[in-house]
């Protein structure tokens, strides 16, 4: 924050490399939470169909 408003840095900023190194790290926890919730759930629907929801905040 810069005086009490938020500073945002405008799209055109980000560095597309930075970008995908940073999404791909983003969808790697992920993916490593789906696998987790796959072997330790007992519901078929989980285990067989894949049916999974997985977050962060």
């Amino acid at each position: 924050m810069v005086n009490g408003t938020t500073k945002i840095r405008s799209i055109e900023a980000l560095d597309p490399v930075k970008y995908e190194i940073f999404r791909h790290r983003i969808f790697n926890i992920l993916e490593e939470g789906r696998i987790a919730m796959r072997m330790v759930s007992g519901s078929p629907v989980v285990v067989e169909g894949g049916e999974t929801l997985c977050s962060f905040y």
